[in-house]
């Protein structure tokens, strides 16, 4: 109204208010036009009004014919009477609202102070028209949040979702003056988006047939939306590019179509359209916008709510899973269900490869591409290897990188994928094809969840199914025990009983015993009554105790018999300390003991006498030497050998041999007291323990009637009655005065046993002090030779072995030497008596093989070939270790050829074990090493080593070797142990070989290789080949095979000759040394050679020339006798000289016929 006053003072033709819109400057005006204010619906300042607000200041027209306005307005505005024109912006900030038009019929009306009065006029209204708009904004805005509050009371009700999105659209379309609303959303039924809400507000059109429609990827507005994640306005549907044919149809005008929006995703659209020519204001877009975001965080707030509830549910079913199949397949459709996932499954380690198998379990939809299972090897960027090496849950999609993450994407299609670990080397994985949707780390977070309630499910189900496997074990198990396991409550009744147990309480055929006390199953007629009332005594120590007893209880049943049974008991308790139960178990231990006490015999007795054996000995000994401590009682430690027993059993064989044993046993024993003890150590060795012998004088007739009685003849051999006669030795010590403990007791007692042997056996012996120190120095020399081994001081020396014959070499023998540091160069007399008794004794022998073969190896290379020949100590040949040795040391000489190596054994010490050694010698066979006997003839049965033994040589012993040429029996045993040898395809050679006649008289009877110092001393190895090229046989011994020597090689012959050379030096002696020559001795020797020659050599060699020559030297030799005795007798040294020059040329006759 004040405006109004204003302007009827004023004057003025007319004042428009010309409003504006600022987005597409069309206007309107209110008009003050003679005292009238009205709407101007022609309005025809359209020009004007978008100069005012381009230029934002006041434009005046003096003369209304100078506006620049079309000629129409022009001529229309003169035509009124109008000459001046002014147009005033009307600007409230940055805000211009419109302008104010004031009109005057007079020429130059607008003087500077109305200018100024209505630039302050237009400032007013511009203030009232901004405070106006903001008063409508406010009232529009209260409008939209009441609608917005009543939604989400709706909210709070758990009101449908159908029915909210259909408020909420009723609301929305309401607010944004819209004809129609959708609400479109992703459909996990049909896999598609589809519109889950429509309404219409036109009562003609009805969009109630679009419901549940799907929509493809940037189809309609809709469509375009969630494909590009951006809102949509539409103004010309109809020529939309992407428009649905069905909305258009409907006569769709306008549309404005937003996202739905949850964790940065987009879940749906929010749409909103008009209809026929109606337009929609832009200045809605950013109010539906946040209705799309609070829609998403409706669908959030729902999403949740379900998937909480649908978690809880699944977690309850899994909780009532009692089998682990189909656990997991279960748990995955779920969740699979409730997030909208397309596939899940497990993935399994393989512990051979490395690489995890991948395995679906899951699939949403049938038409989904079958389970499926492939191979991903496991890298520091792949998928499997991130997870296998975090351990933690991973969550990826098909961002950048994904597929090298991921490879097998391609064979699900899968756009977003979660996997996360379960029990050991596994994980469960969850894969989506959502072409929008993605995972997110809430989805992970269930899935971990999940998973974890899957882990304990299974744990719990496996952990039950094997406490189920465990109680059907144990109930089997107790079943089929041997043992009797039973229960008692706590009043004592029997509750429950296994087989064993009513086996062992005779209740096999009773019933009754169920909840029977002890005394109530006794009064029954059960064989073990008197036992299971014995046991109630052992029952209240148990429940007096308070915990597990066991016990070893002694019985005799109803019919006397005793029962021995090994029982154990727990009580249990409730928790307010009264008795709960008894369990027991008891087993019948009585055959058992029965056996225990059997071994226990057997472990302390020799299994063949049945006597104590070695460690009882020792014990008693031990016993004694305390008891003599304290009460100063005498006793005597004894060892007593069998002599001649080795004999009797090689040549009646074992059993028999065993049956001797036991009846020596059997006769000793019958000598002794019973505080003494007889004992058998081991093969023909028995110890005696001999006590109470006083402090007198040495006991020998005890000693002596030990010893007298195994000289009586057994019979052994049940029917057979073969006769044997052995003898035995026995070495004893006496404490006092000796002491120490039982072994050195029973070590003075061996010493003295070989003081009895080496006094001719069949006696007794008393360890005496000079016997300990030979004990000490054996002491010393093993210490010190144990030293020598590990510090390189033996050495090698390599005898030669000749054909005496031919000249050639054809091997060498490896002697040991010591270089003693103090003793200088020791040979083996001096140590190799103690040595071989040890274990050092294989450490040796290991040395030399593994010497020998590589000096061997070094003669090869400069072309000397040589066998070399081993001594080995019995001992170790005959351990269990001696063929592994040599093996193992054939092995580390990698030679390409065989080495030519043989192995020399002791024929005495071979033939201790002659079984043993026959394995050993074949095994050696095996490995290409031949045996030799070594000091071959020294054995108590030397033919029966060539006969029982594979060996491929034989050393004739040097004893025999150097008394041939004085001795007939020693020549007779070389004879004939060489040529039963040779008979036997075994080569001979002769140890000891000094003189040029040995050799000879050696290849005489066949014996043609040999050693010894009258070839060669035993050399370094570096001599050997200047020896070897310089060495030449004695000519006499080449010559042999070239001269007629045949008739000395018949044996009569040559004893003959032997004999009358026997007689020549015995004769030659006669004449230097009185008191050699008698005529006793004389007289046999003439007597000898003439009757064979009388007789037998007559006969079968006269007429020959060797036979002749002997002939001529033993009467030549029968006639010198008397002589050499008459000048012996008269000392007529000039006869004497005769004589000696005589008996001279008969022994160069005689070494003529040889050499």
């Amino acid at each position: 109204m004040t405006c109004f006053i204003l302007f009827e003072e004023l004057q003025v033709f007319s004042v428009r208010i010309a409003l504006c819109d600022p987005e597409n400057r069309s206007g309107r005006c209110v008009v003050y036009e003679g005292q009238k204010l009205k709407d101007d619906t022609s309005f025809r300042d359209q020009r004007l009004l978008e100069e005012i607000i381009q230029a934002r200041e006041t434009i005046v027209w003096t003369d209304a014919m100078e506006i620049q306005s079309g000629d129409l307005q022009r001529n229309d505005r003169y035509g009124s009477g109008i000459a001046s024109i002014a147009a005033f912006p009307l600007i409230s900030g940055e805000t211009v609202h419109g302008a104010l038009i004031v009109e005057s019929d007079e020429t130059d009306y607008f003087d500077p102070d109305l200018i100024s009065l209505f630039i302050f006029l237009s400032g007013n209204i511009a203030l009232f028209l901004d405070n106006m708009v903001k008063e409508v904004r406010r009232k529009h805005h209260e409008s939209r949040a009441t609608i917005l509050l009543k939604w989400m009371e709706e909210l709070t009700r758990e009101t449908e979702l159908p029915d909210l999105f259909k408020g909420a659209l009723e609301a929305i379309c309401h607010l944004t003056n819209s004809d129609n609303g959708e609400v479109v959303l992703w459909n996990p039924s049909l896999r598609a988006f589809s519109l889950r809400a429509v309404i219409s507000r036109d009562p003609v059109i009805s969009m109630e047939p679009l419901l549940e429609k799907t929509l493809k990827m940037g189809e309609g507005a809709a469509g375009r939306v969630i494909e590009t994640g951006t809102s949509l306005l539409i103004e010309d549907y109809q020529s939309f590019s992407w428009a649905l044919p069905e909305v258009r149809t409907l006569g769709m005008m306008a549309e404005i179509a937003v996202p739905v929006k949850n964790r940065q995703r987009t879940v749906g659209a929010l749409v909103v359209g008009t209809f026929g020519q109606k337009k929609l204001d832009v200045q809605d877009l950013p109010f539906l916008e946040a209705m799309g975001r609070q829609l998403g965080a409706v669908l959030e707030h729902v999403r949740l709510a379900e998937h909480q509830a649908t978690l809880l549910e699944t977690i309850k079913e899994i909780a009532l899973e009692k089998e682990v199949d189909g656990l997991i397949e279960r748990a995955l459709d779920s969740f699979c269900r409730m997030t909208g996932a397309d596939y899940g499954g497990i993935c399994l380690a393989e512990k051979e490869s490395g690489h995890f198998l991948w395995k679906s379990l899951f699939r949403a939809h049938p038409e989904f591409p079958d389970p499926f299972e492939f191979h991903n090897g496991v890298s520091s960027d792949s998928l499997s290897g991130n997870f296998s090496q975090s351990g933690k849950g991973i969550l990826i999609d098909d961002s950048p990188g994904y597929e090298a993450l991921f490879p097998e994407r391609s064979m699900l299609g899968a756009k977003s994928f979660m996997a996360v670990p379960f029990l050991e080397s596994q994980a469960v994985w969850i894969a989506s094809t959502h072409p929008i949707f993605r995972f997110d780390p809430f989805d992970l977070s269930l899935l971990e969840v999940l998973v974890q309630e899957i882990a304990i499910a299974h744990r719990r189900i496996l952990s039950e199914q094997a406490r189920l496997k465990s109680e059907e074990r144990l109930s089997i198990l107790i079943e089929n025990l041997p043992e009797a396991i039973f229960f008692k409550d706590g009043e004592g009744r029997w509750e429950t009983v296994n087989p064993s147990g009513l086996r062992l309480f005779g209740l096999e055929e009773q019933s009754e015993w169920i909840g029977k006390t002890d005394s109530e199953i006794c009064s029954g007629s059960s064989r073990m009554a008197p036992i299971i009332k014995g046991c109630i005594r052992s029952d209240a120590l148990a429940w007096e105790s308070g915990k597990a007893t066991k016990e070893i209880e002694v019985f005799s049943d109803s019919d006397g018999n005793m029962v021995i049974l090994d029982v154990a008991k727990v009580p249990l308790f409730h928790p307010d300390g009264s008795r709960k139960g008894l369990v027991i178990s008891a087993q019948d231990i009585t055959e058992r003991k029965r056996n225990e006490e059997r071994i226990e015999h057997m472990a302390a007795h020799d299994a063949l006498t049945d006597l104590p054996n070695r460690r009882v000995f020792i014990e008693r000994i031990g016993q004694m030497l305390h008891r003599s401590g304290r009460e100063h009682e005498r006793f005597a430690v004894g060892i007593l050998d069998l002599d001649g027993f080795k004999v009797v059993n090689d040549r009646l064989g074992h059993q028999k041999g065993d049956e001797l044993l036991v009846q020596v046993g059997k006769r000793l024993g019958s000598l002794l007291r019973k505080t003494d003890t007889l004992a058998r150590l081991g093969g023909d060795e028995f110890g005696l323990l001999l006590t109470d012998l006083g402090h007198g004088k040495t006991p020998s007739d005890l000693f002596s009637k030990i010893v007298q009685a195994l000289l009586d003849p057994f019979e052994v051999g049940h029917g057979s009655g073969e006769i044997v006669w052995i003898s035995g030795s026995l070495g004893l010590t006496l404490c006092p005065p000796d002491h120490g403990d039982a072994t050195s007791l029973i070590a003075h007692a061996d010493m003295a046993l070989y003081r009895a042997k080496d006094l001719g056996r069949n006696g007794w012996a008393i360890f005496e002090s000079e016997m300990a120190h030979s004990l000490q120095l054996q002491h010393q020399i093993l210490t010190e030779f144990g030293q020598a081994l590990r510090n390189g001081e033996l050495c090698l020396y390599y005898q030669p072995q000749v054909n005496m014959e031919t000249g050639q070499v054809v091997g060498v023998e490896a002697l040991v030497r010591w270089n003693h540091p103090e003793r200088g160069l020791l040979t083996p007399e001096s140590f190799i008596g103690v040595v071989e008794k040890s274990e050092l004794i294989a450490a040796m022998g290991r040395w030399v093989l593994e010497s020998a073969l590589i000096q061997q190896k070094e003669w090869e290379r400069i072309g000397i070939h040589l066998r070399i020949s081993v001594n080995i100590g019995a001992r170790h040949f005959l351990s269990d270790g001696f063929v592994e040795d040599l093996a193992q040391i054939l092995l580390r000489q990698e030679r390409t050829e065989q080495p030519r190596i043989e192995i020399e054994v002791t024929e005495t010490e071979a033939l201790r074990d002659l079984e043993r050694a026959r394995k050993t010698i074949d095994l050696c066979r095996g490995l290409g090493v031949s045996v030799s006997l070594d000091d071959f003839g020294t054995g108590q049965a030397s033919l029966t080593s060539l006969q029982q033994l594979d060996i491929k040589e034989v050393k004739i012993d040097k004893c025999f070797v150097h008394r041939i040429m004085a001795s007939q029996k020693d020549l007779a045993i070389v004879f004939s142990l060489s040529v039963a040898a040779r008979m036997m395809l075994i080569d001979v050679v002769a140890e000891g070989v000094e003189t040029e006649e040995e050799g000879a008289l050696l290849i005489l009877i066949g014996c043609t290789v040999a050693q010894g110092f009258g070839i060669a001393r035993p050399m370094l190895p570096s001599m050997i080949p200047d020896w070897q090229k310089k060495w030449k046989p004695f000519s006499s011994w080449k010559s042999q095979t070239t001269r007629n020597m045949g008739w000395l090689k018949d044996s009569p012959l040559l004893m003959l000759w032997q004999a009358l050379g026997i007689f020549q030096k015995g004769l030659l002696d006669g004449l230097d040394t009185p008191g050699n020559l008698n005529k006793e001795w004389t007289d046999d020797h003439i007597a000898v050679s003439e009757k064979w020659m009388s007789h037998t050599g007559t006969v079968r060699h006269r007429g020959t020339d060797g036979f002749d020559v002997l002939k001529g030297i033993h009467d030549d030799l029968c006639s010198f006798a008397p002589e050499v005795a008459s000048a012996r007798e008269s000392n007529n040294k000039a006869e004497m000289e005769r004589l000696r020059s005589e008996l001279s040329e008969i022994h160069q006759a005689l070494q003529k016929l040889l050499l």
